[in-house]
């Protein structure tokens, strides 16, 4: 393992998993470029780094998801779902039942997606795609709701858009916030919203990468670039996550839609050119 590839991807992993530009994407088209695979250990660490640095931005939001859960007589008429005699908070019920779709969609095509999804030329449609997707997310959304607004459907319709990141080149952030937003809510809302519903994704994706760490193991001398890796998610992801957030506040999400479009095409030639 090399320290200077463990970096650079690591660097990569960060800033994309969470900007609306695809990690997994990206990772692909940096291989290609550098011509080096990351191993199973990489893409865990990178994952670790870069969960670690949602949990840390997220970490009220989890707190409240914990105090709701544990405490329901805590609950508003604006943060609850009520069947019955039952009460259900808005946002555990965000973070389970929309990460279902996701979950059924990995068991039921998960060697149809890793035969597939290997390929550079369909990362880079990808990309145009989802690009053209935010565009129109940014044209038609009347982002006006927030979060106490949020319904079943709308939490089942965003569980559904995430199933499409198993795609690479799609990005989950990216599919999460445009559908969050054709839906009516605020840009801020509905990046909230992305992180805390694809957080279980990220969490299942490492449990995973840790029982096949263990299970191959790693010699010693692969400890400080996995350690270097890991690092670098980490603080680009920390990174990443406080330009998003900063951003939308004020700009629209185009910016990066131009730049999956762009990227995407040329990207494409490369890939039918080299």
């Amino acid at each position: 393992m090399s320290i200077i590839n463990s970096i650079i991807l690591g660097i990569v992993q960060g800033l994309t998993e969470f900007l609306p530009v695809s990690s997994s994407g990206h990772i692909a088209i940096f291989e290609y470029i550098m011509k080096y695979k990351l191993s199973l250990p990489e893409e865990l660490v990178m994952d670790i780094g870069t969960l670690i640095a949602l949990i840390f931005f997220t970490r009220h939001e989890i707190i409240k998801i914990i105090k709701e859960v544990l405490h329901p007589e805590l609950l508003t008429a604006e943060s609850y779902f009520k069947f019955g005699k039952f009460t259900f908070s808005k946002r555990a019920t965000l973070v389970i039942l929309g990460s279902i779709p996701v979950v059924i969609a990995a068991v039921l095509f998960k060697s149809i997606l890793e035969a597939k999804s290997q390929s550079i030329a369909l990362v880079s449609i990808m990309m145009v795609v989802v690009g053209v997707y935010m565009i129109i997310a940014e044209r038609v959304g009347k982002k006006q709701k927030t979060r106490s607004k949020l319904s079943i459907k709308d939490i089942i319709v965003i569980g559904v858009s995430q199933m499409f990141a198993l795609v690479r080149g799609t990005s989950r952030s990216g599919v999460t916030i445009s559908t969050g937003i054709i839906l009516g809510y605020t840009r801020e809302e509905a990046v909230n919203m992305s992180f805390l519903i694809g957080m279980p994704a990220l969490i299942g994706s490492s449990i995973l990468g840790l029982f096949e760490f263990f299970k191959e193991g790693v010699p010693m001398s692969a400890y400080f670039p996995l350690f270097c890796g890991f690092l670098a998610s980490f603080i680009s992801g920390t990174i990443a996550i406080r330009i998003l957030i900063n951003f939308v506040k004020t700009h629209s999400l185009e910016v990066f839609s131009l730049y999956r479009i762009i990227a995407g095409i040329l990207f494409f030639i490369l890939s039918i050119t080299r």
